[in-house]
């Protein structure tokens, strides 16, 4: 098992067009209001275990400052809490890409954030072990 540091580098970040639409349309859901994440296992061009995508709706958010900083907020839970996936992924040789969604209309706090992140982490975790 390899010791992955708290950051969250540019190979980590999920950019491929086709895979992100693949994950949207093909790929497995979660939900934890006010998140939805997609995952799908894939051979990933990167030496990471998973790459992740953030986003935040400007149908739903209307003020990009707001939009960032949720984004902020998510990348930051997301990038302290990667452990909790990161392990499994690496003793099975696999990679996976995840899209994680904010679908909430309000301003969410930094603890709710992270709170959820974590909770969608564990059944991540939990429902990758069943497959």
């Amino acid at each position: 098992m390899l010791l992955y540091a708290n950051t969250l580098k540019k190979q980590e970040r999920l950019k491929k067009k086709q895979l992100i639409d693949h994950i949207y349309r093909e790929g497995y859901k979660l939900f934890e209001y006010p998140f939805l994440m997609r995952w799908e296992v894939a051979a990933l061009p990167t030496k990471y275990p998973a790459q992740v995508l953030i986003g935040v709706s400007g149908k739903r958010i209307k003020k990009a400052v707001q939009r960032n900083k949720i984004k902020r907020m998510m990348r930051e839970a997301y990038r302290t809490n990667k452990h909790i996936i990161y392990p499994l992924l690496d003793n099975n040789d696999q990679q996976m890409a995840i899209a994680i969604n904010y679908i909430g209309k309000k301003m969410p706090q930094y603890s709710d954030v992270e709170q959820k992140i974590i909770i969608l982490l564990q059944r991540l975790a939990d429902r990758y072990e069943k497959n």
